[in-house]
């Protein structure tokens, strides 16, 4: 990971009503915006509970499900998907762009 500046360790990350993010560091406040609309949902911010602690449903998948393949293409290329196939079975793709230069879904993996 390549970064610019000295990099200090977070000592209390808070979320304040407006979906502002607090880091709060040993040498001070740092603050940055995050649009509220994005806390708890997919892709965006985890929230917290009542506890302070992120729900584990919140948690994006490492690699998202699908129920079927969408048509390759750029928006997809590189991106590894899981489709589930029957029951508790699912398998794992990515697209690709082929030698014709066309983009295809190739199968990575596929469970038992």
């Amino acid at each position: 990971m390549e970064h610019s500046g000295e990099l200090h360790l977070v000592k209390n990350l808070f979320v304040d009503d407006d979906g502002n993010i607090l880091a709060e560091t040993w040498s001070g406040v740092v603050v940055f915006a995050v649009p509220k609309s994005s806390v708890g949902r997919p892709h965006g911010v985890a929230g917290l509970n009542s506890h302070g602690h992120i729900d584990l449903p919140q948690l994006p998948p490492f690699i998202e499900e699908y129920e079927k393949l969408a048509p390759p293409g750029p928006d997809w290329a590189g991106k590894p998907v899981r489709i589930r196939t029957t029951g508790t079975k699912t398998e794992v793709y990515v697209c690709v762009m082929n030698s014709y230069s066309n983009y295809e879904w190739v199968k990575l993996s596929e469970s038992t």
